[in-house]
């Protein structure tokens, strides 16, 4: 059992256990999929990009270049490609009255699980007609591997029914995928993190310890899922 820290942000936690932990096969990352089996996870990276237009008076914007104007056409120019693409942040203009000449926008695009980051880098070099940009926080996706049996037989041991789905959000999963055969598993909805709605049923907890019990017992005695 591992605890990681960091991993709303760089991840660092997990990156270290890869590098250093020597033992074991098979690794379950614990977030939010409704007892769902995650084996497919999906990839992604951030796009940031800087646009510069050119100042005016602010009752003047046919006499500036509007660099906020400049982003939504960025975005619907991406949105043109038929990316996963999510705009998370963007900061620009003033309280001065005048036309934005900056502006710093950043877009989160999705990757499935079989897709590769080169094929992406190609599609957005568009971005450099709008300004300067840089890639953060890349990750492929993957596929689980032999460790989604193990999970199903103990989901099935505990006598629950065996759903799957995919996880799109970035879990530390991506940094254990190339040392573990790695799943993505837990109570809670995925949907509702991050909000006011966030919560998690007790009668979930209850379900999830059980499996976890089982799946401990199946590992234990070294028994082949079926």
């Amino acid at each position: 059992l591992a605890f990681f820290r960091d991993e709303e942000e760089e991840g660092l936690g997990s990156k270290e256990f890869a590098k250093t932990w020597e033992k074991g096969k098979f690794a379950i990352v614990m977030e939010p999929t409704d007892l769902k089996i995650a084996s497919k996870h999906w990839g992604s990276f951030e796009l940031i990009v800087e646009i510069k237009g050119k100042e005016a008076h602010g009752a003047f914007p046919e006499r500036g270049i509007n660099a906020i104007e400049r982003a939504f056409e960025l975005y619907r120019e991406l949105k043109k490609l038929n990316l996963n693409i999510n705009p998370l942040k963007i900061n620009g203009g003033s309280e001065e009255y005048i036309i934005p000449y900056f502006c710093k926008i950043k877009f989160e695009i999705f990757l499935k699980p079989e897709e590769k980051i080169s094929d992406y880098l190609k599609k957005v070099e568009i971005v450099r007609n709008f300004g300067e940009y840089e890639i953060d926080h890349a990750y492929e996706g993957y596929i689980s591997g032999e460790v989604v049996k193990y999970l199903e037989e103990a989901i099935r041991l505990a006598n629950l029914p065996v759903y799957y789905t995919e996880m799109k959000s970035w879990t530390d999963a991506l940094n254990l995928k190339d040392r573990f055969d790695v799943v993505v598993w837990g109570p809670g909805e995925l949907e509702t993190c991050h909000t006011k709605e966030e919560k998690i049923k007790i009668e979930d907890i209850k379900k999830a310890w059980e499996i976890l019990n089982c799946l401990n017992s199946l590992l234990s005695f070294k028994k082949k899922p079926r």
